[in-house]
């Protein structure tokens, strides 16, 4: 083998090692992001339901939608967006779980 030879392997190997490095901060970064999303998640499913106790599983918000008469629809529509505040409790969260 020259002397050149090993040159090049050396500077294709450093490279490598810096891709590597680069590579293992992005993925770093992307779990650092993860536990963030997953930390907002449990405060908000916190806010919804009772996830400590005797209470366990007690769900804060009704599961029942509230109505009024649409003049212009002549029916009964939904108050809430998603038809009860734990329907738009739940949207807010999965919101938060969109990349």
């Amino acid at each position: 083998m020259s002397f050149e030879h090993n040159q090049i392997d050396f500077v294709a190997l450093q490279s490598r090692i810096d891709l590597l490095r680069a590579e293992r901060l992005a993925i770093a970064n992307e779990l650092a992001e993860a536990r963030r999303k997953l930390a907002q998640i449990r405060n908000a499913l916190e806010e919804v339901v009772c996830t400590e106790g005797i209470d366990t599983g007690v769900v804060y918000l009704s599961s029942e939608g509230t109505t009024h008469f649409d003049e212009q629809c002549q029916c009964q529509v939904y108050d809430n967006e998603f038809f009860s505040p734990l329907g738009d409790a739940l949207i807010v969260i999965h919101e938060m779980t969109k990349p």
